[in-house]
């Protein structure tokens, strides 16, 4: 185990802070919640997982990082280990304020109240962190860029779209009948993007739309402007039949949507619910957490939510 719970953190002598913790602060900064394991993933794999936990213990002291406190009630209630989760902290976003990353002091507030965020809110942004760091490594053996949304919004955003009134990556989708009866907002869990260097301009960068399922509430609701992963499938298809995402990210032509469910039979009842709309949809990918923790990135069996065959990205890139 990583830490004790209550025990009262002790404060070293200020450290120097150097580029690859510049960069272990930015990548806590876009994913909000991660863990040692997945900061060795994005930063550098080859990162000896005991130093790397040392220094994040070395920057948790000095207020650069922070340990969510909700977390710990998992330690005591599952009576096992779990990775710690961090998150930015104080020092930290002061840090990301100056070069090499400059950010706008609206965007590090964004996460000031890290320390205060209930346990399912961390589950959940962890398989999205999950998801995102796997494939951020798998496209760095292929020679593939990946563009996680941070970057991503700043690029493809219609010039005219003003990020700071929309969330950025919402979009308004309008009454598609019978897909959706009345306009709404959608808001993915995450978006990533896949660039190819060697292909042609327009053909060379593949988008994806990542939704995170904890299997705690219904995937579907008998009250149509409830937000469920049914409605966000309904959503989704009406985004890619009226074409509305063009107003908003010119350059997504077209859009693949990952869902990360808890379980298999979980993903059997989302599965069944996607063929209940309009078919299915090829672009509906479905898999469960524990493949996705398993499984090289490029190698994870999605079922296609229209007639549940079974492919890999790594075959169909």
């Amino acid at each position: 185990m990583e830490a004790t719970p209550g025990v009262k953190k002790q404060k070293k002598p200020l450290i120097q802070i150097t580029p690859r913790d510049r960069l272990v602060l930015y990548y806590i900064y876009t994913h909000r919640f991660m863990t040692a394991e997945h900061i060795q993933k994005v930063v550098d794999p080859s990162w000896n997982l005991t130093n790397l936990k040392n220094r994040l213990t070395a920057l948790f002291r000095n207020d650069y990082v922070a340990r969510p406190q909700s977390q710990f009630g998992e330690f005591v209630e599952g009576g096992g280990s779990k990775p710690l989760v961090y998150a930015l902290g104080r020092e930290g976003k002061k840090v990301l304020l100056d070069p090499p990353y400059s950010l706008p002091l609206k965007s590090v507030n964004i996460v000031s109240n890290n320390t205060k965020v209930e346990r399912p809110h961390i589950k959940h942004t962890l398989v999205t962190t999950e998801v995102v760091a796997n494939a951020r490594l798998a496209c760095g053996q292929r020679n593939i860029t990946f563009i996680d949304e941070t970057d991503l919004i700043q690029t493809i955003s219609h010039p005219e779209r003003n990020i700071g009134k929309h969330r950025s990556r919402s979009w308004p989708v309008p009454a598609f009948a019978p897909l959706t009866t009345e306009p709404s907002w959608i808001i993915p869990d995450r978006m990533f993007c896949f660039h190819f260097p060697e292909r042609p301009d327009g053909q060379n960068c593949l988008y994806f739309f990542l939704e995170a399922d904890r299997g705690t509430e219904n995937h579907v609701s008998a009250d149509p402007t409830k937000a469920t992963l049914s409605r966000k499938m309904r959503q989704y298809r009406a985004t890619a039949k009226s074409r509305v995402l063009k107003e908003h990210f010119p350059a997504i032509g077209s859009f693949i949507i990952l869902v990360v469910g808890m379980t298999p039979r979980r993903i059997n009842n989302m599965l069944v619910n996607s063929q209940s709309i309009e078919g299915g949809w090829k672009k509906l990918l479905f898999t469960d957490l524990a493949t996705v923790e398993s499984t090289p990135f490029f190698e994870i069996p999605w079922q296609e939510g229209k007639n549940r065959s079974v492919i890999t990205l790594g075959s169909v890139l």
